[in-house]
């Protein structure tokens, strides 16, 4: 008989489970923390105790297709470092549309750059841009010949003093370079490459987040696009926000634009309690395993890094009950972080009744044999986990479009309505195969009252593109209004 429809075992089994499955009257709750947390972090007295930062990123404009130029782009944010020469034509296709000419080469960032000083991740980075400038053929125009405008993704937790100028907060993702939190990412840069005395002429122009660049890179092509998100091994979003609420910046620059993009690092939603509520004994142990225990508990509950600890979790808690993997020996359940995201993918793009591959795939995951009712409970597992994720994602979305509208959670809208677009990038969200369907049910669901309808799509080049887009808007801006870069 099958554990899932044996009644003791059954309730045993769902005990666990059900904790992750997140109604209507809880995700409206979740919508409403979000949403209030939002507001809270815009508010300057209140900012310095919000969990979720709001970080103005002095990006005052959207792509309007009059872009064009040669930009170089950098993207920093993990072990892999990416250069990217971007040229944008003046005139538009045969197909109406700019296709963007892209060449790009990723460089490693060793472990000892990583975890060294700045100054050598800087040289590092200095030396990767050098090499694929001489490589590209603009090595003369670097040397002292044109200008070349240069955006920087630096996907880490910024404070941004203007477009070209970002303070990092703290190091994530596995960085922790000596002297280079609380000082400014852009100078840093700046002084790597006057050491090297042959890139004099590449021009800091924008530093953004990767949020940013992937909603700056779909709305080249999407105009209404809205928001950004970062669903993969980390979760963030940025989103437009009208200038009159953002009370961080000064009256002048206020004045200067009706919108900027808010970089919001939502991943720390729930660092002050809000998600108690919700937060699990197998959520409360992932965050305990972590360096930054206490911190980034929105990303910890649904973010790629760790919804393979989540299932890993739940499964050893039913192993060591008995109720899965009967007289097997199976350490891997014991070890941190042992199982990843991909397993998850695996099991769920199974039908629960395709006993063999799931078979196949805990016995190369798991190095053990599987019987049918180890297959319905690893499946139902993984369902609910990443389910859950979604529902999260919907949720605080939904809270960002209600931002944008200027809605209130409760409040009923007739008429017209309002449709925004969302950018995306990230690896659960491509490569999941339930996850992005079910994020946008959820999104709808949840907004449906309010008659908001919010588009996904999926960005390409993201970060490196929207990057050199960045500057792009910011070169045409300054000759709109008669300023030299």
């Amino acid at each position: 008989m099958s554990l899932l429809s044996d009644g003791e075992n059954y309730v045993l089994v769902n005990n666990v489970v059900k904790k992750y499955s997140l109604g209507p009257d809880v995700m409206k709750r979740v919508l409403h923390a979000a949403h209030d947390n939002f507001k809270k972090g815009l508010r300057k007295n209140d900012n310095p105790d919000a969990c979720i930062k709001m970080l103005p990123t002095y990006v005052t404009s959207l792509p309007n297709g009059s872009e064009a130029g040669t930009f170089v782009a950098l993207d920093l944010g993990g072990t892999n470092f990416r250069v990217l020469l971007i040229k944008i034509p003046q005139k538009a296709g045969e197909n109406g549309k700019k296709d963007c000419n892209i060449d790009s080469r990723i460089y490693r960032v060793p472990k000892d750059k990583m975890e060294g000083t700045a100054n050598e991740l800087f040289d590092h980075i200095a030396t990767c841009i050098q090499n694929f400038v001489q490589i590209m053929g603009y090595e003369e125009k670097a040397k002292g010949g044109d200008e070349i405008p240069l955006g920087f993704t630096f996907s880490f937790p910024c404070r941004q003093e203007s477009l070209d100028s970002a303070v990092l907060m703290n190091w994530t993702k596995g960085f922790n370079c000596a002297g280079a939190e609380g000082e400014d990412v852009g100078k840093m840069l700046k002084d790597a490459m006057n050491r090297r005395q042959d890139m004099q002429s590449l021009k800091i122009v924008a530093i953004c987040n990767d949020t940013v660049g992937t909603q700056m890179s779909c709305a080249f092509e999407h105009p209404d696009c809205k928001i950004g998100l970062i669903m993969g091994t980390g979760t963030n979003a940025c989103y437009i926000e009208k200038t009159e609420h953002i009370e961080m910046l000064s009256p002048e620059v206020r004045e200067q634009s009706s919108h900027m993009i808010i970089n919001t690092e939502w991943g720390n939603f729930g660092a002050d309690g809000a998600l108690d509520f919700i937060v699990t004994e197998f959520d409360r142990e992932v965050d305990s395993n972590t360096h930054n225990k206490g911190r980034q508990i929105f990303e910890k509950l649904m973010a790629g890094m760790y919804l393979g600890e989540i299932v890993r979790l739940i499964m050893r808690r039913l192993f060591t009950n008995g109720l899965l993997f009967h007289n097997e020996r199976v350490p891997k359940l014991f070890d941190n972080f042992s199982i990843d995201t991909s397993f998850l993918s695996m099991i769920e793009d199974c039908d629960v009744d395709d006993i063999v591959t799931i078979q196949n795939i805990i016995a190369m995951t798991l190095d053990i044999g599987a019987l049918r009712n180890d297959c319905e409970i690893v499946h139902q597992v993984c369902k609910v986990v990443s389910s859950r994720s979604a529902k999260l994602c919907a949720c605080a979305i939904s809270a960002l479009a209600l931002k944008i509208g200027d809605i209130e959670p409760d409040q009923s809208v007739q008429g017209e309505g309002l449709t925004i677009t969302c950018g995306v990038d990230g690896s659960v969200f491509r490569k999941h195969p339930t996850f992005a369907t079910e994020l946008k049910q959820i999104t709808a669901e949840l907004l449906k009252d309010n008659n908001i309808r919010v588009k996904y799509t999926l960005s390409h080049d993201g970060s490196g593109k929207g990057a050199a887009l960045t500057v792009a808007v910011a070169s045409r801006l300054a000759r709109e209004s008669g300023d030299s870069m």
